[in-house]
């Protein structure tokens, strides 16, 4: 995975470089998802890396039928032609990464075992915006395998405060 990000590297960064030129970032963050969304799909996997099937034809494939963004287009003929639209998935990533840096948002994904209300959801995320200091993009998932608790997801950080979780330490420091 670290490969693959070191390898996407550079294109999310002349990504972003590019939509902020325009002033189109939230347009080119758009049709990087759905460049990363493609990109995932088994059938286009396969054709990935294929000699018989042209690069041009692949491009085709990773842009939007409609609301593409000016410049995406060279953009994946040049992804094409490196063998890289494999990389979408974490050209994307990077591309939204760089976009919330530059406006000072940090997504959170928060996993709870039980459902959310809309009061807890507004006092988490103005919790989590004084801890992160910045805007918060806030995104809350269920997951009842958890138990009880909650995992905090932003980034490379990850806050475990899981039932499930500490069940798993005190298994992994019994045994060890």
């Amino acid at each position: 995975m670290a490969n693959l990000i070191t390898l996407a590297r550079p294109y999310g960064r002349a990504a972003f470089d590019a939509a902020q030129s325009k002033n189109a970032s939230d347009a080119w963050e758009q049709a990087l998802e759905f460049g990363a969304y493609i990109a995932q799909m088994k059938e286009v996997q396969r054709l990935l890396g294929h000699p018989a099937v042209d690069s041009a034809a692949l491009a085709d494939l990773f842009a939007p039928s409609s609301g593409q963004p000016d410049g995406y287009d060279g953009f994946l003929k040049i992804l094409a032609q490196n063998g890289r639209l494999r990389l979408m998935p974490q050209i994307a990533q990077i591309f939204s990464e760089l976009k919330d840096a530059s406006e000072q948002t940090v997504s959170v994904t928060v996993t709870t075992a039980t459902p959310t209300d809309d009061a807890f959801r507004s006092q988490l995320q103005k919790s989590l915006e004084g801890r992160f200091n910045r805007k918060v993009d806030l995104a809350i998932e269920q997951d009842e395998s958890l138990i009880g608790g909650a995992r905090v997801k932003a980034g490379d950080m990850v806050i475990d405060g899981t039932v499930r979780g500490k069940l798993e330490r005190m298994r992994t420091a019994l045994a060890g």
